[in-house]
């Protein structure tokens, strides 16, 4: 726990003092949409990057965030494939569901609470092709 709680510091004072979130999800939209109605962006598969993938840097694990491809679908097998690589760093000894397993992971980062004007504005911006 104390070199994942050192890698989360480290991402965190690279990326302005904020902690990695624990997921974030991101519409993948087909090429060549640069104004997508809402529709477009509720109905686009979501591409899905967790707190370890921002983190792989500084769990000394640059190798798989260098192949990880940010902007593919959730259900990316190159990625499925990533994300099964045991990390023994991720998982506690004395838990038999997560230890030595593929992709095995006993700890979670919290979610914490979401601050709900940035989200309308975050969501305003992406319906109005504000986001690129």
């Amino acid at each position: 726990m104390h070199n994942v709680g050192l890698a989360i510091h480290a991402n965190a004072a690279k990326r302005y003092d904020r902690i990695p979130a624990y997921g974030r999800f991101t519409p993948i939209l087909p090429t060549g949409i640069t104004n997508p109605t809402p529709h477009e962006i509720f109905c686009a598969p979501l591409g899905c990057v967790n707190w370890v993938v921002d983190c792989l840097g500084e769990l000394d694990r640059q190798d798989i965030l260098d192949r990880w491809n940010m902007t593919a679908p959730v259900n990316d097998p190159g990625n499925t494939a990533l994300g099964q690589i045991s990390l023994p760093v991720l998982a506690c000894p004395d838990d038999e569901s997560a230890f030595q397993q593929p992709g095995g992971l006993s700890y979670v980062i919290s979610s914490g609470y979401a601050d709900m004007s940035k989200i309308s504005a975050y969501v305003a911006a992406s319906t109005g092709g504000g986001l690129s």
